[in-house]
């Protein structure tokens, strides 16, 4: 051996003295991943979350600039209910990614089972996700926008659903990773 290294096998020696067996840190080192899953899942919310009040009145404003007569049209019956109920779940949403995410760095030294951490990320993940993908749908029916307009369903697939998809995709890492 050439370098004055130690030999393979006395190197092998030495790293399982100071590390443990592999079976010993191999759950510490998934839930290290787990958690990077998470804190990436948590934080994908915000930023899918956050900008959908901004992006929602643009569409608004955009096709009602269009027509000859804005106010002509009014929005279904239950429409400004939910309208407000989603930017409150929103609201709480984006507050709960903030906190799992501050809790994948800073509170993991507080919390007990990590895996437990990751697993209700990548629950809270998807429920965001078909939550919102719901609620996007029932709004876009319920607004004098209509379904096939230009702000309709490709406004709602295009700064929703595909967003909201790579959230489920992250989420589902997260549980894979638990």
């Amino acid at each position: 051996m050439g370098g004055g290294g130690l030999s393979r096998e006395d190197a092998q020696r030495r790293a399982v003295a100071e590390f443990g067996e592999v079976r010993e840190i191999a759950r510490g080192y998934q839930a290290e991943l787990g958690l990077a899953q998470g804190r990436r899942t948590a934080l994908l919310v915000c930023a899918v979350l956050a900008p959908q009040h901004l992006v929602w009145d643009f569409a608004w404003h955009s096709v009602a600039a269009g027509r000859a007569d804005p106010g002509s049209e009014q929005a279904a019956p239950g429409y400004a209910f939910m309208a407000q109920s989603v930017e409150w779940l929103g609201g709480v949403a984006i507050v709960g990614a903030l906190l799992a995410a501050l809790a994948c760095g800073i509170g993991l030294r507080y919390l007990g089972d990590l895996h437990a951490l990751t697993r209700a990320i990548g629950v809270f993940g998807f429920a965001v996700s078909v939550c919102f993908v719901l609620f996007g749908l029932a709004l876009t029916v319920l607004s004098p926008v209509g379904l096939l307009s230009v702000a309709g369903l490709p406004w709602l697939t295009a700064f929703l659903m595909i967003p909201l998809a790579a959230v489920a995709l992250s989420a589902r890492r997260c549980l894979a990773t638990a």
